[in-house]
């Protein structure tokens, strides 16, 4: 939440803030959707969705809400569509998600709340969508698709109150692909049109009707034909002034289809009169409502994209204004579409999109305000912003928030903490690894430096090219050595080969000859080309010119790397991989300088995976933990050239009863933490490890090692304290390397919880820090 402050009461402890969130979109067409009245643009991510208000000036905009409250991923979010423009309508929108039901979220007092869970649905929750058939917030309507080949109805009378079931449509073994629904021209605020297409490539027209008193009905119309495969894609707009409106649907067939619906308000007193017949006539589908009559024609096909179309928006009508379409694609466009004022043929006006910069093309996409900018996600689960520029006379691309769609495995800080917190403002810099394999751990090093570990048999070993350093220094306000700079020894830019892993050093801009060779086909390599930003980068630049050069291979595991970590003075890089046995628990230390092996622990006390590993900030010591339930200290020999195994954990003797998942240690080296699975975190103290250091031996850890005899244990969300305790400055190794804090940041469930020493807490006494939900 936007400048959410956690209030500490009368403690001397500084508030902390949510500075910024990081988060992709899910990989489903209908999960973005854009309000224009308050510029606010929603989408889901993972089981949570984002309020994201977008600048086209600037850094880009960011998160101002997450909203949490679905225990599944979240498939489809709508804004409930207004009845003109009534500023006494309070913004409110639906989310449909896989956990089988459909949520309503109300603006109150400023934030964003969920008023209404509606249940009903016996699988997932594949789209939604709604609007007001009234005036005001009191009368809605909320029509919902899901995997149990349904489509229900439901309405709510009066604002904040539940929504209750009007009809079920059973779609008879058919799933529904796509819905939207509009108020019906000419017939008032009490009827709805509904359309749906299915998997019999079809598009499907049903009236609503909605009563205050009951009395609610839904009737079949008619069914629009003409579709070779699965419509992905529907949207309604008034036509001018007239009771008319198109409906556009996009398809799998690489068409768009534009409808025209007509309301019929009076009988041509001519018309029985034979009248020559036109050589060439469009079919029109009728149907009636009470005495109203309505016909379905045909206005246009439109045909321009390569691949699947999964969604067309029509731009935000207003008088006078010449009706516009925008339609995203699989094959990596999105194109403008606006009939002549002539002679009324559609014609393509813009085209948008990646050449050549995502391996698949978009997903979806929504039109802002005045129709002026234009956002669409991607496969990646990436956001691309265009804002169109009245100087330029063209679409300009925008820097716009961005992040992981998928698990983040891991996260590191570099040393300095410049890596993702630059002068107060955050951004995505640069995409260093696009790797074909799950990632499962990082690790920073100094000068620009990291080593990744994925679900693959080596590590690799990464530096920032000189290209990501111009524009950090220039955006960010990062020190960067003037020598990294001007030696063209250093790679500008890194590439990925055709059908290759491994990012290849680019030491210079590309050439015109090697433009003419990738035009005319005779290398199919993508080229770095150096770009000098001077805002935050699109997500155009991120996925083709932000990599970084691979610079080493490290070769030794038998299984999938598992764990990175790397000393403070970045001298030495530990690795371990996923095992089942003992012999393959072993960590490997490598020395940074020449990226040869230092010592391979064979016996390193585990043996299962070694889930986690941390060097102690003064590099005397490197602690591990295991799937094995144990933990490990080794600890640096004479002259700190290598490590020995000093100690290890007991199962008879230790506290965790599960896999221990993460370690940490105190800012000054006399404290380390371990948590595990069924919730416990454990602070030990490193007195024992220091003895251990001279006399020699491996130590076996008991209780007595636990700091003060310190324990808690998360259940029910609260603290269980074993014994009284007084802790000065411990710190988690997420937070940034030079801040000092008296306390201890950990997670329960979805509550972050910073909790603040102070004194000697008991059993009884509950813990006073502060809590704040978390996606």
């Amino acid at each position: 939440m936007d400048g959410m402050v956690m209030d500490f009461g009368a403690s001397s402890f500084q508030p902390v803030e949510l500075s910024y969130v990081s988060s992709g979109v899910n990989l489903t067409p209908r999960t973005l959707d854009w309000q224009c009245s308050n510029n606010l643009i929603a989408y889901g991510s993972h089981s949570s969705v984002h309020l994201y208000r977008p600048q086209t000036h600037g850094d880009g905009g960011k998160v101002v809400q997450t909203l949490c409250g679905h225990k599944g991923r979240v498939n489809a979010v709508r804004w409930l569509n207004a009845v003109g423009e009534s500023d006494s309508v309070l913004p409110e929108f639906v989310t449909a998600s896989s956990d089988s039901t459909v949520r309503v979220w109300s603006r109150i007092d400023g934030l964003f709340v969920n008023t209404s869970t509606i249940k009903g649905h016996e699988g997932a929750v594949n789209d939604v969508t709604g609007l007001f058939m009234s005036e005001s917030n009191a009368m809605a309507l909320v029509a919902s698709s899901a995997s149990d080949f349904t489509i229900k109805l439901w309405k709510r009378c009066e604002f904040g109150g539940n929504f209750s079931l009007v009809d079920s449509i059973n779609l008879k073994n058919s799933l529904c692909v796509s819905l939207e629904a509009t108020l019906l021209p000419g017939i008032g605020l009490d009827t709805a049109l509904l359309a749906i297409s299915t998997e019999t490539t079809s598009i499907q027209l049903y009236s609503v009707n909605i009563c205050n008193k009951g009395g609610d009905s839904v009737n079949k119309l008619t069914s629009l034909v003409g579709h070779e495969d699965w419509v992905r894609g529907l949207s309604f707009t008034p036509i001018g002034a007239h009771a008319d409106m198109f409906l556009a649907s996009s398809s799998q067939d690489g068409s768009v289809r534009v409808w025209k619906i007509s309301l019929d308000e009076s009988t041509d007193p001519l018309s029985d009169v034979e009248l020559p017949v036109p050589e060439f006539k469009m079919e029109k589908k009728s149907f009636s409502l009470g005495s109203k009559s309505f016909s379905v024609a045909l206005e246009t096909v439109l045909l321009g994209h390569e691949g699947w179309i999964y969604a067309a928006k029509w731009f935000p009508t207003s008088k006078g204004s010449n009706l516009q379409l925008m339609t995203f694609s699989f094959d990596h466009t999105i194109i403008l579409w606006s009939p002549d004022e002539e002679t009324g043929v559609w014609f393509e006006k813009a085209r948008l999109g990646n050449v050549g910069g995502e391996a698949l093309g978009f997903l979806g996409g929504a039109v802002g305000p005045q129709g002026l900018s234009v956002v669409a996600h991607t496969h990646q689960g990436s956001l691309n912003l265009w804002h169109f520029s009245s100087e330029e006379n063209r679409w300009c691309p925008k820097p716009i928030c961005c992040g992981h769609f998928d698990e983040v495995t891991d996260l590191a800080w570099e040393p300095n903490g410049h890596f993702l917190l630059s002068q107060g403002a955050w951004y995505e810099m640069a995409r260093p690894q696009i790797h074909g394999y799950g990632m499962n751990s990082i690790a920073t090093l100094p000068d620009f430096k990291f080593v990744s570990a994925a679900d693959e048999k080596i590590a690799r070993a990464f530096g920032a090219p000189r290209n990501t350093l111009e524009n950090l220094r220039t955006l960010s306000g990062v020190s960067v050595n003037d020598e990294l700079l001007e030696t063209s020894s250093e790679p500008m830019g890194a590439t990925v080969p055709a059908l290759g892993l491994s990012n290849k050093a680019v030491f210079t801009e590309e050439t015109e000859t090697n433009k003419t060779k990738r035009v005319q086909g005779e290398d199919d390599t993508s080229y770095f080309t150096r770009q000098l930003l001077k805002e935050p980068p699109t997500d155009d630049f991120l996925s083709q010119n932000s990599l970084w050069p691979e610079t080493m291979k490290l070769y030794g595991h038998g299984y999938d790397v598992y764990s990175v970590a790397a000393s403070h003075n970045g001298r030495f890089v530990a690795t371990a991989c996923k095992a089942t046995a003992a012999e393959h628990a072993r960590i490997i230390l490598w020395n940074t300088d020449n990226w040869e092996k230092v010592h391979d622990f064979d016996g390193s006390g585990h043996s299962l995976t070694v889930t986690q590993m941390s060097f102690s900030p003064d590099d005397s010591f490197l602690l591990s933990v295991s799937r094995d339930r144990n933990w490990t200290v080794h600890g640096a020999d004479e002259g700190a050239a290598s490590y020995r195994l000093l100690a290890s954990s007991d199962k008879k003797t230790g506290v965790h009863s599960r896999i221990i998942w993460s370690c940490c240690w105190s800012h000054d080296s006399a404290l380390f933490a371990t948590s595990s699975r069924e919730g416990v975190c454990a602070v030990w103290s490193s007195d024992h490890l220091r003895d251990a250091q001279t006399k020699g031996g491996v130590a076996v850890a008991t209780k007595d090692w636990l700091a003060d005899c310190f324990l808690f244990k998360l259940a029910n969300r609260s603290i269980f304290w074993q014994s009284e305790l007084s802790l000065e400055q411990f710190i988690s190794h997420h937070l940034l390397p030079d801040l000092q804090t008296r306390g201890l940041f950990y997670r329960q469930s979805k509550t972050c919880i910073l909790e603040p020493f102070r004194g000697s807490p008991s059993v009884q006494n509950t813990h006073q820090g502060v809590t704040t939900q978390m996606s």
